[in-house]
């Protein structure tokens, strides 16, 4: 009976793996035309289950993933840069689409407030009756521009 040490097999002991050192150093590279991770799982005929396994189980191609998205990203950026100046021609709605769905890229919220300030309310997250109608009392002291009177929970 001969006994099988799984030696160049994969996890299990399945077919060999196609991870290597080697994958690593050319990983980031595969993403320097802005390739999605799909792009790169079929240039390396593996599948993305298993391109994200090794990121998880390989810290030095989790490492090597994040030069090679960082570079995606500088591609996409540069092409909206360029695009934006009029050098080529873009959709913008689908750049932008692109931007916020593979890179979490958000709008900007721009908050503005006019008007006077008088004092500030900080209301707990978790509040009992007793501490809400306080709150509401003092709320509404503020915006009659009294100051408000402090209870003893009465």
């Amino acid at each position: 009976m001969t006994v099988s040490t799984g030696v160049g097999r994969g996890v299990g002991g399945g077919r060999p793996t196609k991870y290597s050192k080697e994958l690593c150093k050319r990983l980031p590279g595969l993403f320097d035309g802005g390739q999605s991770v799909a792009e790169v799982c079929v240039e390396l005929d593996i599948s993305k289950d298993t391109f994200y396994k090794w990121v998880k189980r390989y810290p030095r191609f989790a490492d090597a993933y994040q030069k090679g998205l960082q570079r995606s990203e500088a591609w996409w950026s540069r092409l909206g840069r360029v695009g934006s100046a009029g050098e080529v021609k873009i959709q913008p709605a689908t750049w932008i689409f692109n931007m916020k769905n593979r890179f979490g890229w958000k709008d900007r919220v721009e908050q503005e407030h006019s008007g006077e300030v008088k004092g500030g309310l900080v209301i707990p997250m978790v509040m009992d009756e007793a501490e809400w109608d306080a709150a509401a009392r003092k709320q509404q002291a503020l915006m009659k521009g009294n100051t408000p009177v402090e209870s003893d929970g009465e």
